[in-house]
């Protein structure tokens, strides 16, 4: 039987060899922040408020790459390589110091 470029694709890519990631460690730090390691060097905080509600959070691959929503002062960032781009939320342009794009810096 003749079989599709989907199914000759799809026979070839294992979908089991990409490594799982799991929890190394969990808690809470001195700030008061949730963490949790994993496995593949990847790490996150989140910062919870009075109300039990999430406030911020931030996740490092562990790579370089880095993103971080702080809902309760209303923005983001992202992180490439010390690279940040700032959004604030609910704008479409940004404005002031959290417009800067590009900013090389030390995080």
């Amino acid at each position: 039987t003749t079989k599709t470029k989907k199914e000759v694709f799809n026979k070839g890519v294992n979908k089991s060899t990409k490594p799982k990631k799991e929890v190394s460690n969990k808690g809470v730090n001195k700030s008061g922040n949730e963490y949790t390691a994993y496995t593949d060097g990847s790490y996150s905080y989140e910062n919870v408020g009075e109300t039990g509600a999430t406030v911020s959070r931030y996740y490092n691959t562990g790579k370089g790459e880095a993103s971080y929503d702080n809902s309760g002062e209303g923005y983001k960032f992202y992180e490439n390589q010390g690279y940040r781009l700032y959004q604030e939320s609910g704008k479409s342009k940004n404005s002031g110091n959290k417009g800067a794009v590009g900013i090389r810096g030390t995080v």
